[in-house]
């Protein structure tokens, strides 16, 4: 049984997806052999040293250093891209954001909880368990709806209202527990920089949504926008 759809498109896709996996093992490979001969405060050297007491296989390693790039890129991306939206869609938001630059870090956390760039997570249960009447066995692939948990009344007042000055805000965007996400404090300090940026230069406030906007799909596992556009008010 061929595993891809009768599209020539997918081939190209998976083809380049297979030819990029293997540029960026090639680069990870020098990286991280640098890391060996100069060892520095960073990620790298962490992984290169988890490789040498052999708690890591050459495989692990590179598969890690891919992983945390790629993951760390399109999430954020996703983030800043939903952010604008969101606050273009929303101008008292917007208004209050300009007014008060404080609130730039309280504006990224409900971007985070409104509309996170990731929907859903999966998980092997590691016991067995109960939800809502419901077993679950240890060893179950269970998929659990981030973005329905972040929206749930029952932890959240008004869930429904996109509110910059939302507290306390503790969403699950970036998991939970021991599968909170590594790249966390990057993320929401890159995302705080770019809004900030785009607030304090007058940017955000000349933009207007043009139009709807196209959110990709395909992903259920992910929230997305594949196209925004904007007009710009002189």
């Amino acid at each position: 049984m061929n595993p891809l759809p009768d599209d020539p498109s997918m081939h190209v896709v998976v083809e380049r997806a297979n030819v990029a996996w293997v540029e960026a093992q090639d680069y990870f490979i020098g990286c991280l052999a640098d890391r060996d001969r100069s060892p520095a405060d960073d990620g790298l050297t962490t992984i290169a040293a988890a490789r040498g007491r052999g708690e890591l296989s050459d495989e692990e390693a590179l598969g890690l250093c891919v992983f945390i790039l790629a993951a760390g890129h399109g999430t954020t991306v996703a983030l800043l891209g939903n952010a604008i939206f969101l606050l273009l869609q929303h101008t008292e938001a917007l208004q209050r954001l300009v007014q008060s630059p404080e609130l730039t870090g309280p504006a990224v956390e409900e971007v985070l909880r409104y509309e996170g760039p990731i929907a859903t997570a999966s998980r092997l249960a590691a016991q067995d368990l109960e939800i809502a009447d419901r077993p679950i066995r240890r060893g179950d692939a269970v998929i659990l709806h981030l973005a329905a948990a972040d929206r749930d009344p029952v932890a959240f007042n008004n869930p429904a209202n996109f509110d910059i000055t939302r507290s306390p805000n503790r969403h699950v965007a970036f998991g939970w527990g021991s599968h909170f996400c590594l790249g966390a404090p990057l993320a929401r300090l890159q995302a705080a920089a770019v809004l900030g940026a785009l607030a304090k230069a007058d940017v955000l406030p000349r933009w207007r949504l043009d139009g709807q906007p196209a959110w990709r799909l395909g992903r259920p596992d992910a929230r997305e926008l594949q196209e925004l556009k904007v007009s710009w008010l002189a």
